[in-house]
């Protein structure tokens, strides 16, 4: 059988003081050790997480404020081109407008010497005419009478030409 002797306890006792002292200054601070890199993992893990999650909010953010952009210049674009629209309207109307009055302009002009030139023919062919007249008939009308007898002659010219 088995004797106990003086020995085998030493050596018990020394294994038995062994792994306290393993436990208590090795496997205690490993552990500690452990569950601290655990938990530095765990929180950058969660940080990470977190980051990604800001990330994805903010380019959904960004996307959101892209396409607002995008509506707000694209409106802007759309007023600018219209009120360029309109101005350019305003212009074409005003030159428009300034074309008609030159053009009225110088068909009033026009007809004023139009109407100067038919005066001054009528007066200068009444003269040659009265002139032609009594030079032929040989006698002498005093002007007033000359100009009332060739005025009735213009007027039947003029109803004969109508």
């Amino acid at each position: 059988m088995l004797t106990l002797n003086s020995g085998i306890v030493w050596t018990v006792i020394n294994l038995i003081i062994l792994v306290i002292l393993m436990r208590i200054f090795l496997f205690k601070p490993v552990q500690k050790i452990i569950d601290e890199r655990k938990r530095l993992i765990s929180e950058q893990i969660d940080s990470a997480k977190d980051r990604e999650e800001n990330a994805a909010r903010k380019l959904e953010e960004a996307e959101a404020y892209l396409k607002a952009s995008g509506d707000t210049a694209r409106k802007q674009a759309d007023a600018i081109l219209k009120e360029a629209e309109m101005k350019n309207e305003k212009l074409i109307a005003q030159a428009k407008a300034e074309a008609d009055g030159i053009l009225v302009s110088s068909r009033k002009q026009a007809q004023k010497e139009r109407d100067q030139l038919l005066e001054e023919s009528k007066k200068e062919i009444t003269g040659l005419t009265l002139s032609a007249a009594k030079k032929l008939a040989g006698i002498y009308v005093n002007p007033e009478e000359e100009e009332h007898l060739f005025d009735q002659l213009l007027n039947k010219a003029g109803e004969a030409h109508e």
